[in-house]
């Protein structure tokens, strides 16, 4: 809850960092800017265990700031700025504190937040990751923290739903509790000759795509008789920006080693690229990147100068004033950069109680029937590693959207016969008055299927001519004679 102009900042850092000074110049920065040292704290939490979640680390959170109220901090006038994975956790603790009761921020700022997941987090639970983690940092790849960074996954789509739900909450919505904003970076030119595909992404600062970052976003759910779809819209969007200037753009993290080009594997690594960017243009291969937070040196720089725009709003009006401006400004980015102009589309399929549908077929179709693969999907369709009936679907938007209206066409079934879904679904994600994605942003599809369990117990009745024959009869298969 807001008590005034912003007097402390907690940072709060993302996966794999195990060291203070990832931060950079940032937080000598804050202190020029009129912050006093003692008001500055800076994170430190474990995210290369394999045993912590997101969960463990928004618990953990709440017992550090539970801790240093009781010492004298003042939510009321503290800004928390979150880069990566630290979003995920911060809003998740924001949720639980505001449930329970507690006092809350004034300010909530993600940088580059993994908001939604990120397209590494597959890569990062690989054998050869876990290799890699051992050999060099003696430590764990943090699975369950790349869990729930996994796009759809169920910790990712939980939170958001929440977070949407308390958005609008037409009593206490949480953005006048709390003033929230997101911003990210487009540049990922340094990795264009990396063989790592997921890193080289249109639209992304090349760890977290800008849709990703983006605390802007939509639910649209399918249930029977799919006859129409249901849209849940934020009533107020949050400031977005697109921190990038004709003077310098800003990647996830700053990169200053040597790249890979001028060895044998770049070529490799080109014709990677141009895979990862079908139907866009890649970057030119830069050989350093400036990070949106740590890569920060003066206060000149469009990221440090959008977080003092953000200190400074203190009132609704200059939230919603805000949030055109920024909105206007990537609109002008865009507008120069529509390959990077990309939005994510998450289909998940479960039933009453949430039951994972093992096996799935989800296809996006335009107008005529067609899956739009070829004018707008970028990459490949990334299925949940934990939850296979969840896929994300990366377009294009100006191609996506010159196929508009579109639909899905899904299939669900088990591996018994003994428990159905019944469900081959031609339904509608998109109509002329409600597009299905919008620029830079991420939409939740959800398909409700229904679980008919019921071929899995039948009786028979004890005046039933043939029971004694089959009595001593292993089922199943049922034998006939069933009432």
């Amino acid at each position: 809850m807001h008590a005034g102009p912003i007097q402390s900042v907690l940072l709060v850092h993302g996966y794999s960092v195990r060291s203070l000074n990832s931060w950079g110049r940032l937080p000598q920065l804050l202190q020029a800017g009129g912050l006093a040292p003692e008001a500055i704290f800076l994170s430190a939490f474990v995210s290369l265990d394999d045993y912590v979640t997101c969960n463990d680390l928004a618990a953990a959170l709440e017992h550090q700031i539970a801790a240093m109220e009781r010492a004298g901090l003042d939510l009321g006038t503290t800004a928390i700025i979150c880069h990566s994975t630290g979003a995920l956790v911060t809003r998740r603790w924001l949720l639980d504190r505001r449930a329970a009761g507690g006092k809350t921020p004034s300010h909530l700022i993600t940088v580059a937040g993994a908001n939604h997941g990120s397209t590494l987090a597959q890569l990062g639970r690989t054998e050869l990751a876990h290799v890699f983690r051992h050999l060099t940092e003696q430590t764990d790849v943090g699975k369950r923290v790349l869990e729930d960074l996994d796009y759809g996954s169920t910790f990712v789509r939980t939170l958001n739903r929440e977070w949407l739900e308390a958005w609008n909450d037409g009593g206490a919505p949480l953005w006048k509790d709390v003033y929230c904003f997101s911003m990210g970076g487009a540049d990922h030119s340094y990795w264009q000759n990396q063989l790592v595909w997921q890193s080289r992404e249109a639209g992304s600062d090349g760890t977290v795509r800008i849709s990703g970052a983006n605390l802007n976003y939509r639910f649209l759910d399918l249930a029977p008789p799919y006859e129409k779809m249901t849209p849940l819209v934020m009533t107020q969007p949050a400031p977005h920006l697109v921190a990038q200037t004709p003077d310098k753009r800003y990647s996830h993290t700053s990169q200053h080693d040597a790249d890979t080009l001028g060895i044998v594997l770049g070529t490799v690594a080109g014709v990677a690229s141009e895979l990862a960017h079908l139907g866009s243009k890649p970057q030119p291969v830069s050989q350093q990147s400036f990070g949106i937070l740590e890569g920060i040196v003066a206060p000149e720089e469009r990221p440090f100068r959008a977080l003092i725009e953000a200190f400074a709003v203190q009132d609704s009006d200059a939230y919603v004033k805000l949030a055109t401006s920024w909105y206007d400004e990537t609109n002008v980015w865009g507008a120069a950069n529509p390959d990077e102009v990309n939005a994510t589309i998450v289909v998940s399929i479960a039933d009453e109680r949430n039951a994972i549908v093992d096996d799935s077929l989800i296809l996006i179709r335009d107008d005529q029937g067609l899956q739009s693969i070829s004018a707008s999907l970028l990459g490949v369709p990334i299925k949940n590693e934990v939850t296979p009936s969840v896929v994300s679907f990366y377009v294009n938007v100006p191609n996506f959207r010159a196929a508009h209206p579109h639909s899905v066409h899904i299939e669900a079934r088990t591996d018994t016969p003994y428990v159905s879904y019944s469900l081959t679904l031609d339904g509608p994600i998109s109509d002329d008055s409600a597009h299905s994605v919008t620029d830079n942003q991420v939409t939740y599809v959800n398909v409700r299927a229904v679980r008919d369990p019921s071929a899995a117990l039948v009786f028979y009745s004890l005046a039933h001519p043939g029971l004694a024959a089959i009595l001593d009869t292993n089922y199943p298969p049922f034998p006939a004679g069933s009432v």
